[in-house]
């Protein structure tokens, strides 16, 4: 079982997504994770700077810590529109099994 923070979302200027991105970053430093963790840099169509994250963590605590921590920020940047989720992933098991969604943040 795995634990998972994925989010899309934008933002208003391109600095504050690099902040974002750093944060990030070094919010998720030294925490074990599963597979590939994807941060990626963006623009939408309509031209706003975008920050998108999947990761995978082998701790609930670290899932937690990175969403609290997400949650956090959608006021204080702010994030003018986007989805943050946490899941429970069984993709290490080799199942069919889907995900399980556990909370989910719209904006």
């Amino acid at each position: 079982m795995k634990y998972a923070v994925m989010y899309n979302l934008r933002l208003e200027t391109p600095a504050k997504r690099d902040k974002l991105n750093d944060d990030i970053k070094l919010k998720i430093g030294g925490k074990p994770v599963w597979g590939k963790t994807v941060i990626s840099k963006g623009q939408d169509e309509a031209g706003y700077p975008t920050h998108g994250l999947e990761v995978r963590f082998n701790k609930k605590l670290d899932m937690d810590d990175i969403f609290e921590f997400i949650k956090g920020r959608l006021d204080k940047i702010p994030v003018v529109k986007g989805t943050v989720s946490k899941h429970i992933c069984y993709h290490d098991e080799g199942t069919m099994r889907p995900c399980e969604i556990q909370e989910v943040l719209i904006r």
